[in-house]
């Protein structure tokens, strides 16, 4: 009888220990996913950000563009027209310059 006993108590042992192996496992790929779910909405935030910016870049070099395409004789102060294209260069000569350190 007390071998009976005594194989009970070791298959409930064994039993206990791996429903808790089992619910350790179940646990930590339930944390990691919700990691998995939180970076990718962090990612996906990021991406409407970016993009969202690109977009206003696009729209500032196009003005940009617009800008730099008057001519002294379309106004009244030309200096202002040559200091506009001044700057524009120079402004060029710094993202060519900043783009070597990317």
């Amino acid at each position: 009888m007390q071998s009976n006993r005594k194989r009970t108590m070791i298959i409930a042992i064994v039993a206990t220990a791996a429903l808790v192996l089992a619910g350790s496992v179940v646990y930590a790929n339930h944390v990691r996913e919700t990691q998995r779910q939180e970076a990718l909405a962090s990612c996906e935030n990021q991406l409407k950000s970016f993009n969202s910016a690109l977009t206003d870049l696009d729209k500032a070099k196009d003005g940009v563009a617009d800008a730099l395409a008057v001519t002294v004789e379309q106004v009244a102060d030309g200096a202002t027209v040559t200091a506009l294209s001044l700057t524009a260069g120079f402004a060029a000569m710094l993202v060519d310059f900043g783009s070597g350190w990317m």
